[in-house]
């Protein structure tokens, strides 16, 4: 939602089906998932640079890089991005950005203006 209202994204999309349904479907909770498949062999402590040598096409990884520049451009509040563009580079381990999410910054998630 922070990502997507600035640049004109209606919520009941991103709530809907071509949004959390999606990320969660076809992403999250499916092994068949690409981003997945790259997710799991980070969080195993796998370097990126290996994961793509051997032939893994993601596009999250592409995507990352880009929100999360946009979000910093935009002074936009996205720590999973940031905690996730981390991990990819290999700046931290999957456990130390969970970690850091889990103790990160408590405002509330849902308050406006919490960008």
């Amino acid at each position: 939602m922070r990502l997507g209202r600035p640049v004109g994204a209606h919520e009941r999309t991103l709530y809907g089906l071509a949004g959390v349904g999606d990320l969660i479907a076809a992403t999250c909770a499916t092994s068949r998932s690409r981003n997945h498949a790259v997710g799991v062999r980070l969080a195993r402590g796998e370097p990126l640079d290996a994961i793509v040598r051997s032939g893994v096409t993601a596009e999250g990884l592409g995507t990352v890089r880009s929100v999360t520049a946009y979000a910093d451009h935009a002074e936009l509040r996205l720590p999973i991005a940031q905690a996730t563009l981390f991990v990819t580079r290999g700046d931290r381990s999957a456990e130390s950005a969970l970690r850091d999410l889990l103790l990160g910054d408590p405002r509330n998630e849902w308050e406006d203006g919490s960008g």
